[in-house]
Formats: structure tokens, sequence, C-alpha cells
């Protein structure tokens, strides 16, 4: 007698969170679109990195290798030298920690140029709570950041514009207040010797010395004429 065993499960659960996701994908897509925002993923399990049209355009990479391709090896090649041991630290680290990948670099172009990319990035979970897949999106804000550049350069011009006017209000001030205590030093002789003859000079200080008795007499005897004195007769 031969028989059958099977088993049968239920699998409508795991059907039905795929289809949320796709679906969550899929709006994300659209709304990067809108923004001209590039979409990526990277799968854990086969360490495969997917990139989107708009990831692809943002890089430069051409539609003729766009299925033939390892985009982590076209974003590690194409990340500034100076930002490419921060790009990937920050990376293993969010990685590792399954924080949010958040962060700025500059990229390199094939025909020189540079971009400015700004990343964001989420780690997906299955049940269990092991890392299914990193899905992350970057944004060109290279514009963004040339205008910011330009204030910080137009402040600084005006701030050292600002310094340098300072300083020489600070030095003609200065200047002025020698100048001033030149002139001060330069005359001071010269009201001295005025004053001392002032006080040699002047018949005032004789007068004010006098006991007030004796001017009240002297002028009193200006003010009123002297009068004859008397005669005395004598009969013999």
């Amino acid at each position: 007698m031969t028989g059958v065993a099977g088993r049968i499960t239920d699998i409508s659960e795991r059907l039905s969170t795929a289809a949320h996701l796709r679906e969550a994908v899929q709006r994300l897509r659209l709304a990067a679109d809108a923004a001209g925002i590039g979409v990526w993923n990277w799968n854990f399990a086969d360490d495969s990195l997917e990139w989107d049209d708009r990831m692809c355009e943002l890089y430069g990479v051409p539609k003729s290798i766009r299925d033939n391709v390892f985009y982590y090896e076209i974003w590690r090649a194409s990340l500034h030298p100076e930002d490419l041991t921060h790009a990937e630290t920050t990376l293993r680290d969010a990685v590792r920690t399954g924080n949010p990948w958040k962060t700025f670099f500059r990229i390199v172009l094939p025909n020189g140029s540079i971009r400015h990319i700004q990343t964001s990035s989420i780690i997906d979970y299955d049940r269990k709570g092991a890392p299914l897949r990193m899905i992350g999106i970057n944004r060109d804000v290279t514009e963004q950041m040339s205008y910011e550049q330009f204030l910080q350069d137009t402040n600084a011009r005006l701030e050292q514009r600002v310094a340098e006017r300072t300083l020489e209000l600070r030095t003609l001030v200065a200047e002025l207040e020698r100048a001033n205590a030149g002139k001060d030093a330069f005359w001071q002789p010269f009201r001295m010797n005025c004053a001392h003859r002032s006080l040699a000079f002047s018949p005032w200080p004789k007068v004010c010395r006098k006991k007030p008795a004796a001017r009240s007499t002297s002028i009193r005897n200006a003010m009123w004429p002297r009068l004859p004195r008397a005669v005395t007769v004598c009969c013999v």
C-alpha cells in the first residue's frame, strides 16, 4: 500500500505582507519620480543592490549597461575621494546598529562634474527581527549646496569688511586722541605763563588785600569833595 504525506501551510499573511510591501515601494517610487529622487534597495540575503532609473541618471550610468553592472561598485567608484571613507563608515555603522543612514557626500560623474548627494535609508526586518534589506533614496542637492556656499562666502566677506572698517575707525579715534593730547601738552606752558603775568600786573589783588574799612574810606573820599577846614579868629 502506497501512502501520500503532505503538509499544508497557511501563507496568506506572508503574501499579504509582501503585497503591502510592494504597494509601499510602488508609492515610494511614484513620489520619488515626482520629486526627482532615486530609490535603491540592498538585499542582505544575496548582497545585491538594485537601483531604479533615477539612481542611474544621478550617477550617469548608461541605459545599455544598467542590467549587467554591480551597483555597489559603481557607487563606491563614483564617491569623491575625500568623502569615500566617511560614506562607507557611516553605511557600515547603520547596518550594524540598525539606525537610519542619513548623510551627505559628493560623487564624481564620468564627465568630471561633481554632484552633492543627500541619502537617507531605513532597514526592513522580518518577523523574527532579522534584517532583510535596506531601502533608501538619493537626492541631488547640488544647487542647494552651491547656494548655501554662496551665502557663507557672502557673509564671510561682509564680516571681513566690517572688521576692517572697525579697525580703521579705532585707528582714527586713537590718532585723534593722540593729537588732542599733543595739543594740550603744547599749549600748557603758554597757559601757565599767561596766568602768572595776569597775577603780577593786575591791580585787583592789591585792592582785594586792603581792609574793608580802608577801602570804604578811600571810596568815600573819592566820592565827596574835600571841604575847607574851619578857621578860628581870636579877638583881643
